[in-house]
């Protein structure tokens, strides 16, 4: 009977980074702004159509 191998980690032996983003969250307020009614038939988005100044 051949003696039991311990399992390898692969994923830790790829490489891979981990990146959580709570790490980049910024506190603050914010705030909803919603480009739905700016689009024609509030579903196409054309860039000429699109307001210059919001």
């Amino acid at each position: 009977m051949d003696p039991i191998e311990p399992f390898a980690n692969k994923v830790a032996e790829s490489g891979i980074i981990t990146i959580d983003p709570a790490d980049y969250y910024v506190k603050g307020e914010r705030v909803l702004f919603d480009i739905k009614p700016l689009l024609v038939e509030e579903f196409l988005l054309r860039e000429k159509d699109f307001p210059g100044n919001l």
